[in-house]
């Protein structure tokens, strides 16, 4: 049997990327809501350092 894929370069390399973007898809609502949890973090001990 031969292992070689039986397709144009190009379009491996596109396969590849789509699904790359469709994993990141899925993993950016959660990323962002670390994003904004660490920015409201950082502006509470802003805040909690200038009560003090």
């Amino acid at each position: 049997m031969s292992t070689n894929k039986k397709c144009h370069k190009c379009h491996r390399i596109s396969a590849e990327k789509r699904e790359r973007i469709a994993k990141l898809m899925l993993d950016i609502p959660h990323m962002r809501l670390d994003y904004k949890k660490g920015r409201w973090e950082k502006k509470m001990n802003e805040k909690a350092k200038e009560d003090k």
